[in-house]
């Protein structure tokens, strides 16, 4: 049965204000289900799940690693050569370094924002002026590719971090070291090294080795003394494979006006020079006429090359076995105790009992 309220209620909901709400209303929600079904390319983040970076590796020339104080970015760059860090006078980085950068930045993916706000930018250390790393790739003239800032570590291998132009702060899998903003991290440091096949003869402060054959020959050591092959050996694989620490800053003070020990290699190649001289901080600077760096080395690198003497590569002589005294004679054997004699009695022996 229907009532006068009802009556009022149907005429209501057919009034134009209340239809023309209702219509508002409908029109609401199908811009949200447009927005929500296809909204990305209108200015909403890409879902979770994207990749981060639309990136061709083979594209950066530049990679750019600044910190968080004021010191000079680390600078690699792409040359014919393989990649080199510009911002230490062109030094080698290590082989497939920054190619494993480029390829673990291309796999990252996009992870559900932690955080949007201006605050918490600054809180978590991805904000422009307040990071841990900011990381930018760029092309062959310069331009931008990507730029990525990076802040706290929640936890083993994950930095939270944000794209530049972006307000969502996500938990990427990276660690700060992957960033690392540090030359000695990145530099190649092997340019000192080479085969121990190569070397025929290394020289030092008053002594020399020469490769002869399978074998070695030493000079300067104490007459009488022998070359011990194992310890030059030793010695060779230690120069062959000399490394350091990184590059010494440029007009730095490197002690190589008063060099505390000087090697000369003759190689199969040709021939080196190495002068290396005592830093204050404890450290050692090296400089090979090789190359134009002068490098900074640790006394660990240099082993016992410093105070390295002739006779270190000698096996002392075998001290004269002493003569072998004449065994003494054997005693005779001691004639055994000679028994006594039976004492003869000189009474004469009773006769026998004559029978009564």
């Amino acid at each position: 049965m229907t009532t006068a309220i009802d009556m009022r209620w149907r005429a209501d909901l057919r009034a134009p204000v209340v239809i023309a709400l209702g219509a508002f209303l409908a029109l609401q929600l199908l811009l949200a289900l447009i927005l929500g079904l296809g909204g990305a390319g209108v200015g909403a983040p890409a879902p979770s799940g994207a990749a981060l970076f639309d990136l061709d590796p083979e594209a950066v020339a530049r990679v750019t690693i600044a910190g968080p104080d004021d010191s000079e970015p680390l600078v690699l760059e792409r040359g014919e050569d393989g990649w080199t860090l510009a911002s230490l006078g062109g030094v080698p980085v290590r082989a497939g370094q920054v190619a494993r950068l480029l390829d673990t930045l291309g796999a990252l993916r996009r992870t559900p924002p932690i955080a949007t706000s201006d605050a918490a930018l600054a809180r978590f250390r991805v904000a422009d002026d307040a990071f841990e790393r900011r990381l930018v790739l760029a092309d062959q003239a310069g331009e931008p590719l990507a730029t990525l800032y990076a802040g706290d570590s929640p936890g083993y291998r994950r930095l939270f971090a944000r794209p530049a132009g972006e307000t969502a702060v996500l938990d990427l899998p990276l660690a700060l070291a992957d960033l690392s903003n540090r030359a000695e991290d990145w530099i190649d440091t092997g340019l000192l090294r080479v085969e121990p096949e190569q070397i025929t003869a290394i020289a030092g402060d008053g002594w020399r080795v020469a490769r002869d054959g399978e074998g070695w020959q030493l000079e300067g050591a104490t007459e009488g003394r022998s070359a011990d092959q194992h310890a030059i050996d030793t010695l060779v694989r230690s120069v062959a494979n000399l490394g350091y620490r990184t590059l010494l800053d440029a007009g730095a003070e490197s002690g190589l006006d008063q060099p505390v020990l000087e090697l000369d290699l003759s190689l199969e190649t040709g021939t080196r020079h190495y002068r290396i001289g005592a830093l204050d901080d404890g450290d050692y600077a090296l400089q090979s006429d090789h190359l134009p760096h002068v490098f900074r080395l640790s006394r660990y690198d240099l082993g016992e090359l410093l105070d390295l003497e002739a006779d270190d590569l000698t096996v002392a002589p075998e001290a004269p076995t002493p003569a072998e005294e004449p065994a003494s004679p054997a005693a005779p054997d001691s004639a055994p105790p000679e028994t006594p004699a039976e004492t003869i009695s000189t009474e004469p022996a009773s006769s026998p009992a004559q029978p009564d």
